[in-house]
């Protein structure tokens, strides 16, 4: 799983951001309905396999309960067995229908509910740096094999994201079981590698379009994510037979939203509930995150007061989703965000996220706030105004940046380091002024190296 400091590298722009992984345990993926499974075991080095089928008092539906992160994406999850314990193998009354050897950790496996066999997705703690997609049949042999470099062309592959130890790319996986083929969605791209002969396609609209039918729960919601925004007037039915009861709260909410792009609200009571749940209804939190990122469609401006009401106090499990549920207002979120920023007394995470979301939105009638709040007391507050307002007009604030040197700020280091970059007239009086003042050596050195720029040295 990637870790915070991955999240740290971004924020500060390194060249080449770090991340860092934890030793691969053993686990074990079930299929969607739980009726097949795959236990791993080993190390980074290479992993054993076992595929098998669930034994002897075995319900179709049943299933196993899915580790946090499955529905994300965020590496193979366990598993939980009987009594909510973690599965490493499968159970003694299990049938094992093949064992085999695998030259690296899978970063993720997905399962097929109808035995066709199992697929590993890329290298656990070094993803494009191995096998990217792998197919294995029902007797655990590699049908279909291919590395990053035979998925994507070399522009393609430049512009992935790359940290220290990955190429990071993947986003979901499902198995069209009619078909006998594994969809991977990935850099902009869509998939299909076959389980039952050597063979890769590039997907394209039909694939996306037979997903919402012949995908299952996972294949649906990850197909409606892609085709929602888009409308696509000619699918209303199969929303609304998406949307139906019979459907997991995740596949109906993506549905709902669909037909709300549409103009059909008939979600909007089913987003509320989802979004601002009763103490006792509480839904999974993967469902309610999408719910508060989109409500706008469907509740309009009058959610703008309960979810500015649920970003108060210290950050949250749901404060990022809920911040982007704001900006996804656009520029009718503008006064809510700008107010939530000047509300003094409030948490930091609170004010410096509504600074976050005002930079999401991109509105130039935001700087007035932003820049004001770049001389805030709270430095988090401070430096997300800041790089708020730089986003939104990057050579537009030079010249109300170079008058805050002059004043006692936590950004100083932050604004020296914007100049740096951009010249202004004004930038090289204000520099001087600021180094005869600063005694830190940090900043010393950013201030002169900001009038060596200025200057042309």
């Amino acid at each position: 799983m990637i870790s915070p400091v991955l999240a740290a590298a971004f924020f500060f722009a390194a060249p080449l951001p770090v991340d860092e992984w934890m030793p691969f345990e053993p686990q074990v993926v079930a299929s969607a309905g739980g009726q097949y499974g795959v236990a791993w075991e080993g190390s980074f080095r290479g992993t054993r396999f076992t595929y098998f089928e669930r034994g002897e008092g075995f319900e179709r539906g049943e299933g196993f309960e899915r580790g946090e992160g499955f529905e994300r994406g965020e590496g193979v999850p366990p598993i939980a067995g009987e009594r909510g314990e973690a599965r490493t193998r499968p159970r003694a009354e299990d049938r094992v229908i093949a064992r085999g050897e695998f030259e690296q950790a899978p970063y993720r496996s997905v399962v097929s509910d109808t035995g066709l066999g199992f697929a590993a997705l890329e290298r656990y703690a070094g993803l494009g740096y191995g096998h990217s997609l792998t197919t294995f049949d029902a007797a655990g042999r590699v049908v279909t094999d291919r590395r990053l470099d035979q998925l994507f062309e070399p522009a393609e592959l430049e512009a992935l994201l790359h940290t220290v130890s990955s190429i990071w790319w993947l986003e979901d996986a499902w198995i069209d079981e009619a078909a006998g083929e594994l969809i991977v969605f990935g850099g902009g791209k869509v998939f299909a590698a076959s389980f039952r002969a050597d063979g890769l396609r590039v997907g394209d609209d039909a694939t996306l379009v037979r997903g919402l039918t012949h995908g299952g729960e996972a294949g649906a919601r990850q197909c409606l994510e892609r085709l929602a925004p888009a409308g696509r007037a000619e699918l209303r039915e199969t929303y609304v037979a998406l949307f139906g009861d019979a459907h997991e709260l995740g596949t109906r909410l993506r549905a709902g939203y669909a037909l709300a792009v549409l103009g059909d609200l008939r979600a909007a009571p089913l987003f509320e509930a989802t979004a601002f749940p009763a103490a006792d209804a509480v839904p999974p939190k993967a469902d309610r995150e999408y719910a508060l990122g989109h409500l706008a469609p469907l509740l309009g401006e009058a959610a703008l007061p309960r979810l500015r009401d649920a970003l108060r106090g210290p950050a949250g499990e749901l404060w990022w989703p809920t911040l982007m549920g704001l900006a996804a207002y656009g520029e009718a979120a503008v006064p809510t965000l700008c107010a939530m920023v000047r509300e003094v007394g409030q948490a930091p995470d609170y004010r410096g996220g509504a600074a976050h979301a005002l930079r999401e939105v991109g509105s130039p009638s935001a700087l007035p706030t932003l820049l004001d709040a770049v001389g805030d007391a709270e430095g988090y507050v401070a430096n997300a105004a800041l790089n708020a307002a730089i986003a939104i007009d990057e050579a537009g604030v030079a010249g109300r940046l170079a008058a805050w040197l002059d004043v006692e700020t936590t950004q100083r280091g932050r604004l020296a380091g914007y100049f740096q970059e951009h010249r202004h007239p004004d930038a090289v009086a204000a520099l001087e002024r600021a180094l005869a003042r600063t005694q830190d050596d940090f900043e010393r050195r950013q201030l002169a190296a900001a009038l060596a720029f200025q200057r042309g040295e």
